[in-house]
């Protein structure tokens, strides 16, 4: 086997690796999204910080977009403002 057909491989590892990761994650998140929901602001931006900054992280070694997690982090900003503007709502009663 010679050096390129190595790194084609192992970059093949790498790639299939952090597809597999950013699915199992965004699986999670998904089982958790009504907790992350609850949360407070300060809490909901660790989370999505940290979430986000593993997509990007993952990308940038791969050097390409992976969605298995991206749609999933992006959907929690989502549930995240509908729970807020409830509890907002709800607050003004």
């Amino acid at each position: 086997m010679d050096i390129t057909s190595l790194q084609e491989e192992l970059w093949d590892v790498l790639s299939s690796a952090a597809d597999l990761s950013n699915k199992f994650v965004a699986i999670i998140i998904g089982y958790r999204y009504e907790q992350h929901a609850q949360l407070d602001l300060l809490g909901f931006l660790t989370f999505f910080n940290s979430s986000w900054g593993f997509v990007l992280q993952c990308e940038v070694i791969c050097r390409r977009m992976i969605m298995g997690l991206r749609g999933v982090v992006l959907s929690q900003v989502g549930v995240f403002i509908n729970e807020l503007i409830g509890r907002d709502h709800l607050r003004a009663f």
